[in-house]
């Protein structure tokens, strides 16, 4: 898997990745918490939560533009853009102008700006790594992901407390300089760019642009990933739902050290997931999700009715092995039958599409927490892994899925 990094091009995009994703962690935590300490009220970390959730069920106006610009700047830039935003906080905060508003407004238009990021390293694999090395290469970047997620949420809950809120958006505004530096070592290969477009008239850049987004519809209808789409919809409807609740979840459980606890649980799960995809897509891959659903669900209900808070921690950050496994082999699938030239459009209707269930989930759960309570909402998540399960078991084409490395693309994408 690590043999992949030798790619010096695909090294600082992996470097990049990784503390781009400190920078959205840092300012993720901080923001939602930072929400729910001016509330007090699970209502506004919903209402935040689903606010920053929105930009991701735009993601499709962003696909056909990924595929035209250069992907060089889109990384750059996004991130010295994404600087000055969460730079506002400290500065409000220092005014004395900072408010709730304030915070859920700066969170939506980061988030905006973030939707241009990971499709533009999506996009790219293919131009910087062969064919069999999507696996090990959507591993790695997930794991810088996760790993990200695992250092800076462990210890997040220390960093509110001892250092706050408003120095940790100073220390992430500096992190996303320091992505904008690394992203821009990375050399595509020239026989890889696209050509830089002729200047063309705003009717014909329209017309352009409408064309690709059919295009990258027609992509998306033609395949099999509308039937994986279902099941993804549903994941994203109950991590809008914990993401609006997990704040006043872990000071049911104990308090701001526990909202730490319970992220880098969650990142702890998915990183273990990211590095043990590469280890098992030797398995059939319809049979393999089944057994990812089944385990979800067992766990992440023993760790919503465990008494022990430490135990819970444990228990949910087991729940997430199977979705990062999950994740990775999906999006390998995606690069596999779509191709290269449609990926950062396709890539985005996807991430709409499925995305549109998270500020749902999130305001629901927020409104439902308020009336049931936090640990009601939080253990009845596990019913996820039941409906996903029984769609996958009667759904003949998905259940059969054979070995990743087998699929033929003929048969799994036709579009037309």
């Amino acid at each position: 898997m690590f043999a992949v990094l030798k790619n010096t091009s695909f090294r600082y995009m992996f470097l990049g990745r990784f503390v781009t994703n400190i920078g959205d962690s840092l300012y993720f935590v901080a923001a939602m918490w930072l929400v729910f300490d001016l509330t007090n009220n699970p209502v506004y970390s919903g209402i935040a939560s689903a606010v920053i959730m929105i930009p991701q069920s735009l993601q499709f106006l962003i696909g056909p533009l990924i595929d035209r610009w250069n992907l060089s700047k889109i990384m750059v830039n996004t991130q010295l853009i994404q600087s000055f935003l969460i730079f506002i906080i400290p500065l409000a905060y220092f005014l004395n102008i900072l408010n709730v508003w304030l915070v859920i407004a700066v969170m939506f238009l980061a988030v905006t700006i973030e939707q241009f990021v990971y499709p533009a390293h999506y996009a790219a694999m293919p131009r910087l790594l062969e064919k069999k090395q999507f696996v090990s290469g959507n591993s790695l970047l997930t794991v810088s992901q996760q790993g990200s997620d695992f250092i800076l949420t462990g210890l997040s809950g220390l960093l509110l407390i001892y250092f706050g809120a408003i120095n940790i958006y100073l220390l992430d505004s500096l992190t996303f300089l320091l992505a904008a530096f690394l992203f821009k070592m990375i050399k595509f290969p020239k026989e890889k760019t696209i050509e830089k477009p002729k200047i063309i008239s705003l009717n014909d850049s329209f017309t352009n642009y409408k064309n690709d987004f059919k295009e990258g519809i027609s992509v998306i209808k033609n395949s099999l990933i509308p039937k994986i789409l279902f099941p993804l919809l549903i994941s994203n409807l109950l991590f809008g739902v914990l993401n609006a609740v997990l704040p006043a979840y872990s000071n049911y459980r104990g308090g701001e050290l526990f909202y730490g606890y319970y992220l880098s649980s969650m990142a702890a799960g998915m990183l273990i997931g990211s590095l043990l995809a590469s280890r098992v897509e030797k398995f059939s891959f319809g049979k393999l999700m089944m057994f990812n659903f089944t385990f979800m669900f067992s766990f992440w209900f023993a760790a919503g009715t465990v008494s022990n808070s430490y135990l819970s921690v444990v228990l949910f950050g087991i729940t997430l092995i199977p979705l990062g496994i999950s994740n990775v082999l999906i999006f390998s699938l995606f690069q596999t039958i779509i191709p290269q030239e449609l990926l950062g459009r396709a890539e985005t209707i996807i991430s709409s599409i499925t995305s549109l269930s998270l500020p749902i989930g999130a305001i629901f759960g927020g409104i439902l927490a308020n009336k049931i309570g936090v640990d009601v909402v939080f253990t009845s998540g596990a019913l996820s892994g039941v409906f996903l399960l029984i769609y996958w078991a009667l759904s003949k084409d998905l259940r059969s899925l054979p070995i990743l490395n087998n699929m033929n693309d003929k048969k799994y994408f036709n579009a037309s």
